[in-house]
C-alpha cells in the first residue's frame, strides 16, 4: 500500500513502559503496587504480604508466554501488566534457546550466538506480546534486581555502575524499549575516613528513586521527572504518585500543544481530453 500524506497523524503517548530496578529488599514490588488496577506475573518469590491480583507464579519460559497470551485473548479489567522477576525471565528464556539448540546452556553455543539469540527472543517474543498489550490500553511494568558491572567509557577510564541484572546483550534491547528506568537505591553521602584518604559511606536509610542516568547507575524518563524521587518510609504510594502525575501531564502537555492536521488540499482538476477535428466533405 502507497504512503501518502493521508497518513499523517500527531503523535500521542502511549500506555507507558517502566522498567523499576534496585538493590534487594528496597520495596520495587511495593512501589509497583501502587500503579492502579494491577495484574502481577510473578516470575520469583516477592510479592510477600501484599494483596495482589496474580497469576501462579511462572516455572517456564512456554508458562510465560502462555500467560501474556491469556491477558491478549481474554477481556480483562487490569490497566497495569507488572511482570516481577525480569531477570529470572531471562533465564527462562535462554533455557529455551539452549532447549532449541540442543544444548545445556546458552553458553554452550558457540561464538555468542545463544545469547543473540536470547536477544532476539526477548524482543521478537516477549515485547512483542508487552507491545500488543499496549496497544490496548494495557500500561508495562518489570522488576529486576540490580547488579554491579563495569562500564567502559570511551571518553575516560572504565568505572562500576548499578544497572538492572541482565546480559550485555539483552539490556540494550529493554534500555531501547522502555519508556522509563527507574532506579531504586538508599540515599549514602561520603565523608572522610579519619586520617586515611578513604571514605566511608553514611545514610539513615532514606529510600530514593534515580530518573535519570548518571556515572553510577542507568536510568532514563522521557516524562520530565525530577532527578531524585524520595520513598517516604511505609507509603511507597507517594512516590508513584509524582511518577504517575508527570506521565499524566506529559500527556496533557502534548494533546494542548498537538498541531492541528493540515487541511485536505483538493484534487488537481483534470485536464480536459484533446477534441478531434471533425473531418471536412
Amino acid at each position: 500500500m502507497a504512503i501518502s500524506l493521508a497518513d499523517i497523524k500527531q503523535n500521542t503517548i502511549g500506555p507507558p513502559r517502566i522498567v523499576i530496578y534496585g538493590v534487594h529488599g528496597i520495596g520495587k514490588t511495593a512501589l509497583a503496587a501502587c500503579a492502579p488496577n494491577t495484574i502481577f506475573i510473578p516470575v520469583e518469590e516477592g510479592l510477600g504480604k501484599f494483596k495482589l491480583n496474580c497469576f501462579p507464579k511462572l516455572e517456564s519460559y512456554k508458562q510465560a508466554l502462555e500467560t501474556l497470551d491469556a491477558l491478549i485473548r481474554e477481556a480483562n479489567p487490569y490497566d497495569w501488566v507488572v511482570i516481577d522477576g525480569l531477570d529470572e525471565l531471562e533465564a527462562f528464556w535462554q533455557a529455551d534457546v539452549a532447549r532449541r539448540a540442543g544444548k545445556p546452556s546458552v553458553a554452550e553455543i558457540g561464538y555468542s550466538k545463544g545469547y543473540d539469540r536470547s536477544a532476539e527472543l526477548l524482543r521478537d517474543e516477549v515485547l512483542k506480546r508487552l507491545d500488543i498489550l499496549r496497544s490496548v490500553g494495557k500500561a508495562i511494568i518489570l522488576i529486576g534486581h540490580a547488579v554491579v558491572e563495569k562500564f567502559d567509557d570511551p571518553e575516560r577510564d572504565a568505572y562500576d555502575r548499578y544497572q538492572p541484572q541482565l546480559h550485555k546483550k539483552a539490556l540494550p534491547v529493554i534500555a531501547n524499549w522502555a519508556d522509563a528506568i527507574l532506579f531504586l537505591n538508599y540515599k549514602v553521602t561520603s565523608v572522610d575516613k579519619g586520617s586515611s584518604d578513604r571514605k566511608r559511606g553514611v545514610g539513615s536509610g532514606q529510600r530514593v528513586i534515580y530518573t535519570t542516568e548518571r556515572p553510577s547507575f542507568k536510568a532514563k524518563n522521557r516524562y520530565g521527572l525530577p532527578h531524585e524521587i524520595a520513598i517516604p518510609d511505609g507509603d511507597p504510594c507517594a512516590a508513584w504518585q509524582v511518577i504517575e502525575g508527570a506521565i499524566s501531564n506529559c500527556a496533557q502537555e502534548l494533546a494542548s500543544t498537538a498541531a492541528p492536521a493540515p487541511a485536505p488540499q483538493p484534487e488537481p482538476a483534470a485536464e480536459a481530453a484533446p477534441t478531434e477535428a471533425a473531418p471536412t466533405a
